[in-house]
């Protein structure tokens, strides 16, 4: 699944942006509703609406589960208000350490 992704992201143009919804927190796991929209290299939008949880341990993710939907969340009013948006720059091939 993620060798998915990564050839999905491969084929975006940059900038590719990245929106956090909401994010709660509880103990070693966080919630994070969050949507990503970008264009294709042939010029097709790209969206994907995401809600992840992610289980923490010693500081980094241990386990990770994700739903994604190819639109993108309806606004809610506190999200019309407030928005915080992060701009993701392509850095080249990725490096997973082997």
């Amino acid at each position: 699944m993620r060798e998915g992704g990564r050839q999905t992201r491969a084929g975006l143009k940059t900038p590719i942006k990245v929106e956090i919804l909401d994010m709660i927190e509880e103990g070693d796991r966080v919630a994070v509703r969050w949507q990503l929209t970008a264009t294709y290299n042939d010029g097709k939008p790209y969206e994907r609406s995401i809600m992840a949880i992610y289980r923490f341990e010693n500081g980094r993710i241990a386990e990770d589960w994700g739903v994604a939907s190819p639109t993108l969340w309806p606004p809610s009013s506190s999200e019309q208000a407030h928005t915080p948006k992060l701009d993701v720059v392509s850095r080249g091939p990725s490096r997973d350490p082997a």
